[in-house]
């Protein structure tokens, strides 16, 4: 099999694990083995430090096996100790940079990141590089040592930097259809229950059906819009953006189609409606039809359930000062935007938390947003 089949096979990959996100690890796969490295380690993450700091995912693989013991192991007892992550995190976007420039030759005497996970991991010659992600969150993507030794080869960089882009593209649409409820569904249910509007298109982009909520978002034509059958975007440059996302994931005489991401500005809000294009693959044949050759999400930030902090206080038993920081931690905002936003400091932010970590009986701040997470939607 050729470079570019190689390639083309990964990126398909990547499309099918983001519509099912169990089929992240034979994605995985394929990178170790084009990639020639012993495995790798992809997260989604937001905050400014690790006191404050908000993992929205993460997935260790070695060799296209799920660890989730490593997973576990690393957030619980070594997360808060790696030196890698700040020097990442302030390094400009998509620069590949090598451990050895993350954590210096000093600190390599004393780090336990250093001297028992990576040496374990067989990753102290990775490469990391940090992507922008959703909002305020960041994409963190390390690749773990070369198999063969001798150091990374040029066409392993060369391979690695193609796949940034589409890495990336997958985690912001994963993220996207996994706050419109969208992931893992058959095209059944996304047509039907999905929180986010659904479209399927045919080989020349024409709308064949749509559900509900797209029906809804055509229908009041703000900034998105039925034209002779096409979705079309009020502003030219958002149409321009559109059409080439569209036509990318339609397939071609020599292309399956590629996934692809925009966003469309609209007259009534700030927020604007973000649309995904990916080519359908065959685990949908059976529902679409021979017909359909893609599906276009629409998701409008403005739909999604609110998490209303009356709710909060009450079912948790929180006062209101409290629960209106842990609806807004939850929503994605961090200590530092809260701080800015309530003219108050940090560490005062910092001791509501702690005070409703030790309410709650919990130990981390992660597990205060997921409990709080489970009331989206409630209302008083």
């Amino acid at each position: 099999m050729g470079r570019n089949d190689v390639f083309r096979c990964i990126i398909e990959a990547l499309q099918d694990a983001t519509l099912d996100d169990s089929l992240w690890s034979a994605a995985a796969g394929l990178i170790d083995a084009a990639c020639t490295v012993t495995g790798n380690m992809l997260g989604l993450a937001a905050g400014c430090s690790t006191e404050d700091v908000r993992v929205f995912f993460a997935r260790f693989s070695e060799q296209g096996q799920r660890r989730l013991d490593w997973e576990r192991e690393y957030f619980s007892t070594y997360f808060s100790q790696d030196e890698r992550i700040p020097r990442l995190r302030a390094a400009p976007d998509f620069r590949l940079i090598h451990c050895h420039r993350l954590i210096t030759e000093s600190e390599r005497r004393t780090s336990r990141v250093y001297n028992e996970f990576l040496r374990r991991l067989r990753a102290q010659n990775s490469l990391s590089v940090k992507m922008r992600g959703p909002g305020n969150a960041r994409i963190l993507w390390t690749l773990a040592d070369p198999v063969a030794s001798g150091g990374w080869r040029p066409e392993q960089i060369s391979l690695i930097k193609r796949l940034l882009p589409h890495v990336q593209r997958y985690v912001l649409a994963r993220q996207t259809l996994f706050n419109a409820r969208a992931l893992g569904k058959s095209l059944a249910e996304l047509m039907g229950g999905a929180d986010c509007g659904v479209l399927q298109l045919d080989c020349r982009g024409r709308i064949v059906e749509a559900n509900d909520a797209a029906r809804d978002i055509l229908r009041r034509q703000d900034g998105l819009f039925d034209r002779s059958g096409h979705l079309h975007a009020r502003n030219p440059k958002d149409q321009a953006r559109l059409q080439r996302v569209v036509e990318n994931a339609l397939p071609g005489l020599r292309s399956a189609g590629v996934s692809g991401m925009t966003t469309i500005g609209r007259s009534s809000s700030i927020s604007k409606l973000m649309a995904y294009a990916v080519p359908l693959g065959e685990r949908h044949g059976d529902c679409a039809g021979p017909q359909v050759a893609a599906l276009a999400f629409v998701v409008d930030p403005e739909r999604q359930a609110r998490i209303d902090p009356g709710v909060v206080r009450e079912a948790l038993g929180l006062t209101r000062a409290e629960s209106q920081i842990a609806a807004k931690i939850a929503a994605g905002s961090s200590v530092r935007d809260l701080a800015l936003a309530t003219a108050r400091r940090e560490s005062t932010i910092r001791s509501h938390i702690k005070r409703m970590l030790a309410k709650l009986g919990l130990s981390r701040q992660l597990d205060l947003v997921r409990q709080v997470l489970a009331l989206k939607g409630f209302e008083r």
